[in-house]
């Protein structure tokens, strides 16, 4: 995507994301010191293209301009380096609304 056009970014992103966010779920785990953190689908595939876009972003491009491709909600960045800070924003805000 930074190179060359790709012609069904849709469907490179939709075979590749599992394999992207299985590293996205490994660092997770690593940068909070929990092997066993549990995080929804939906949360490591905003992880993943939150990443992707940032290595978009550091080259002068976006992932919002690449036709039929999601784009992540950056406000949901993958928290990085202190542990305390990411387990508290890892909270299931409407469950514990709900108790």
């Amino acid at each position: 995507m930074l190179m060359c056009e790709i012609s069904f970014p849709e469907k490179l992103w939709e075979k590749h994301h599992q394999a992207l966010g299985d590293d996205m779920l490994f660092q997770y785990r690593r940068i909070n010191g929990n092997q066993t953190l549990i995080l929804s689908e939906e949360k490591i595939k905003n992880y993943t293209l939150c990443e992707i876009e940032i290595i978009m972003l550091r080259r002068g491009k976006t992932l919002a301009k690449v036709n039929d491709f999601p784009f992540p909600n950056m406000k949901d960045q993958m928290p990085t380096g202190n542990r305390l800070i990411a387990g508290e924003l890892d909270y299931d805000c409407r469950s514990l609304r709900d108790e």
